[in-house]
């Protein structure tokens, strides 16, 4: 780890401005692919009920709200992510 503490709060920002494509991209290019090499695959996740203790499966389609839940957490942490770049893109040209 790279002790940037040292170096301010300003040196931070500008490392973040600069990675942030990179880590959407990785972010991004796995789910694109999966989705491309696989497009049914979205559809067979929300059938797919999961499994009890005693390996018995579940009824399809019994856990959509785990997966509303999941999608929710998700769109939080995008936006999240894209207040803080606007927030990195600010301070540098301030």
């Amino acid at each position: 780890m790279i002790p940037l503490v040292t170096h301010g709060v300003t040196t931070i920002n500008r490392l973040q401005v600069w990675t942030q494509p990179i880590w959407l991209l990785m972010l991004i290019v796995p789910l694109a692919y999966v989705l491309h090499q696989h497009p049914g695959v979205l559809s067979d996740i929300w059938r797919y009920g999961g499994q009890g203790a005693d390996g018995s499966p579940h009824t399809p389609g019994s856990i959509p709200w785990m997966i509303a839940v999941v999608a929710v957490v998700a769109v939080v942490a995008v936006a999240d992510l894209a207040a803080a770049a606007g927030l990195a893109m600010t301070r540098l040209r301030s």
